[in-house]
């Protein structure tokens, strides 16, 4: 993994730092915010009492053959406490609105000096609109950084889920600019589309009727 190329190992990385938790982000920090400790408790003993042994036993047997099976099978196990330090924790970062944060490592692979930028937007909602949005600028992106302003051979966008919060990304890896110069190259080309926006109601339409045609 730490020798693949940095748009590649990046995914890695925020992976890592968002955590995979099963609920989304911000609803999983507000009910930590309000749980006691007696609901808490309450969970727990719910959940134990349905740990429980269910044994099939299929094969030409005798009922009492099957039982002893069981019982010398049972016997055998061996239960171990739980020590707290051997139990591994997950983490996330509660990301404050209308705030940027980066991340940022040293490339271990000395052959490969590329930087690497990939701006997340998180989009609370079930992500249909920003779905259907990223796909009309996927194409503009390309060719606005890859072919026009030529930054790298490297240049995707698109959307997807993190740690069960959806987003909205733009990526680009460089071998001749510095991370922050693509990060401003990505954010004058989204207020340029924010000024001027380049696509009409018909264009959308035809990108919802495809994808809706794509999943029947």
């Amino acid at each position: 993994m730490l020798l693949n190329e940095p748009y590649v190992y990046s995914a890695y990385l925020i992976n890592e730092s968002l955590s995979t938790i099963s609920t989304s982000i911000p609803k999983g920090v507000e009910d930590m915010k309000t749980m006691t400790f007696e609901e808490f408790n309450e969970l727990k003993n719910r959940w134990l009492s349905n740990l429980d042994f269910i044994w099939l036993i299929c094969g030409h047997l005798t009922e009492n053959d099957a039982l002893e099976m069981v019982r010398r099978t049972e016997s055998s196990i061996k239960f171990n406490k739980i020590a707290f330090e051997t139990v591994s924790s997950t983490r996330a970062i509660f990301l404050r609105d209308r705030t940027v944060y980066t991340l940022r490592f040293v490339n271990p692979g000395k052959t490969q000096p590329n930087a690497y930028c990939k701006c997340l937007f998180q989009y609370d909602d079930d992500g249909t609109a920003v779905h259907v949005m990223m796909s009309l600028l996927k194409e503009k992106i390309f060719n606005q950084l890859r072919t026009q302003e030529q930054l790298g051979y490297i240049v995707h966008s698109g959307f997807h889920e993190v740690a069960k919060v959806n987003h909205a990304f733009i990526g680009v890896q460089s071998s001749t600019k510095d991370a922050d110069f693509l990060e401003h190259r990505i954010n004058s080309l989204l207020a340029s589309l924010k000024e001027k926006w380049p696509f009409t109601k018909k264009d959308i339409k035809k990108i919802v009727e495809a994808k809706v045609k794509a999943t029947l």
